[in-house]
């Protein structure tokens, strides 16, 4: 890469221009919530005695390229990454860094968005159609990932030449890296909108079946992140790598670091509610409703209140008791057990509106025969 005298004389004015804070606080961040996050998921496993499934073990295994990914900047940022380019130490360091970073990106997408689909086919079954719809949402990230790390491995054909400055054949990576972008973006919503359907099924009332709605749809913000990658992405000028293309690379990390913390929000959200949290709450929440009400000399009050709290709970609680659980301790029937995903045989579930005995015929087509785990269900009561 040529500068001019002017670019140079441009950069040596704006030697304090820095993005390093940018990049240290996406790193440090991002790593922690993963980290925190998949572990109370794992906590949470452990706490409801309940088997690991494929989903778990994916977004386990999302750590190691994010891990990598986070390591790489860190010593990128020492190479110069952050700052104007001239003031890069180490040109092929910071290359090589760039190449194993898109790399790791596209390995930790995979294996997030792999991992919420494997999610949603163990919460909602036996729905034949979800089942098929994940598999080719799974088929198509696998090929549009292996697409952008062709992209970042043959960019130059030797790939050495983009920091021994041989003679080499290159292509323009910033239109396929954004049309890539886009797709990311777009499956993120498809796989976000995914099961709204089947939860709008469930024989909950409005207000239960929003907020299940709601926990899923917490997973928007990785949509918001993967837009904002693609502008800034699609915005950089050209020239000046190191500062220039610096925040596609620390809103990159975002994403994916943002993208694993949603995958687990729907399995911890239960650990929010528990029913000693919830005892608690209520609790504090009376206690603090109490002496204000004492304070306004209307005591007389307070039983009735409580009195209505108390009911509205066993209410709550009476139309969650409608999800029947079907204790799997004896072994399921020969036609339940066709339903069943391998490997989750001895889990016990919850079956929206009545007990499965009643339809198991029919679960491909009622909506009352779907099958949520209690991981679900159990988070609003």
């Amino acid at each position: 890469m040529s500068l001019t005298p002017e670019q140079i004389q441009y950069f040596e004015e704006h030697a304090s221009d820095s993005l390093v804070p940018n990049f240290l606080a996406a790193y440090t961040i991002g790593l922690a919530f993963a980290y925190l996050l998949v572990g109370l998921r794992i906590y949470a496993r452990k706490l409801g005695k309940a088997p690991f499934g494929h989903d778990d073990w994916l977004i386990i295994a999302a750590l190691v390229p994010l891990s990598t990914y986070a390591i790489v900047g860190y010593i990128q940022l020492t190479f110069g990454e952050g700052r104007h380019v001239i003031f890069v130490t180490n040109l092929a360091g910071f290359i090589q860094g760039y190449v194993t970073a898109i790399v790791a990106y596209a390995i930790c997408v995979v294996l997030t968005k792999l991992s919420i689909l494997c999610f949603y086919c163990r919460i909602f079954f036996p729905t034949k159609q979800l089942y098929y719809i994940s598999w080719g949402f799974g088929i198509f990230i696998v090929a549009y990932n292996l697409a952008l790390i062709f992209v970042a491995a043959f960019q130059c054909i030797p790939l050495s030449s983009l920091w021994t400055g041989a003679p080499a054949k290159c292509i323009d990576t910033l239109p396929p890296y954004t049309a890539l972008g886009i797709v990311n973006v777009v499956t993120d919503a498809g796989i976000l909108a995914l099961p709204i359907r089947y939860i709008l099924k469930l024989r909950l009332s409005l207000t239960r079946r929003i907020q299940v709605c709601g926990i899923f749809l917490l997973g928007a913000l990785v949509t918001v992140f993967g837009i904002v990658r693609v502008v800034t992405l699609a915005q950089a000028a050209p020239g000046d790598p190191s500062y220039n293309q610096a925040p596609s690379g620390y809103w990159s990390f975002a994403e994916i670091a943002i993208g694993i913390v949603a995958a687990c929000l729907p399995t911890i959200a239960v650990l929010a509610t528990r029913s000693y949290f919830t005892r608690v709450s209520t609790s504090v929440i009376h206690l603090v409703s109490l002496t204000f009400r004492r304070s306004r000399g209307s005591s007389g009050n307070n039983t009735r209140t409580s009195g209505n709290r108390d009911r509205e709970t066993r209410r709550d609680e009476n139309e969650f008791s409608q999800l029947s659980e079907v204790s799997l301790a004896r072994g399921p029937s020969s036609d339940s057990r066709k339903y069943m995903h391998q490997g989750h045989g001895d889990v016990s579930t919850y079956v929206a509106g009545n007990l499965v005995e009643r339809g198991e015929s029919d679960l491909d087509h009622d909506p009352s025969g779907i099958i949520v785990k209690n991981e679900v269900v159990q988070t609003f009561h």
